[in-house]
């Protein structure tokens, strides 16, 4: 390989210092999930790799409702906001747990986004304790595998596997699915169970 190759190559990989993946840590106090840290630094250091004496300055969560808080669960974040020190921006969007849906580089990047003509499900699982457990997917087959296999499952179903399915149902968009899944998790117990012999 040819010496600027190499060069080319290791200036578009650089590792963020300590003091950028400081303040991205910041992610892990507020939402206790260190995957969706490792999501964020990763697309900052694939932005600012090939940037010189550019550095991350701040980090901020948006939740599903809009507002920028903190301390919540990683099903509230809609999207993770970096500020870096020469005024541009990152922002990386994040479907339910952790997968990425949008990076938007408005430091003279380009944003590349997910297509999003994939239908979207409301899906109820009981785990092993019997309890339900209600979440939202495109891959309904597929995310119930992730609740029993893997880090990308669900807090709660993590000691409650294995889990089944139980029923889905096709929302209208991602909006109505989440505003379905926050309806069902505010009814009874019964209420649930009724919905889900039916």
């Amino acid at each position: 390989m040819a010496p600027s190759a190499i060069a080319e190559r290791t200036r578009t990989t650089r590792e963020l210092g300590s003091d950028c993946t400081d303040v991205l840590k910041r992610i892990i106090t507020w939402t206790q999930s260190q995957n969706l840290y490792y999501l964020v630094k990763g697309h900052v250091e694939a932005t600012i790799g090939a940037l010189d004496d550019v550095r991350v300055v701040d980090v901020q969560l948006v939740m599903c409702d809009g507002r920028q808080r903190r301390g919540y669960t990683t099903n509230n974040v809609r999207s993770v906001i970096v500020k870096l020190s020469n005024e541009g921006v990152i922002t990386v969007g994040v479907e339910v747990m952790y997968v990425t849906s949008e990076v938007i580089h408005l430091a003279g990047h380009k944003k590349a986004k997910e297509k999003d003509d994939e239908p979207w499900y409301v899906y109820v699982v009981r785990c092993a304790d019997a309890s339900l457990y209600c979440g939202v997917s495109k891959n309904v087959e597929n995310r119930v595998k992730e609740h029993n296999g893997n880090c990308r499952g669900a807090k709660y179903t993590r000691s409650r596997r294995p889990v089944t399915l139980v029923k889905q149902w096709r929302a209208k968009d991602k909006s109505d699915a989440f505003k379905a899944e926050k309806r069902f998790k505010k009814l009874t117990k019964a209420r649930k169970e009724e919905i889900c012999s039916s």
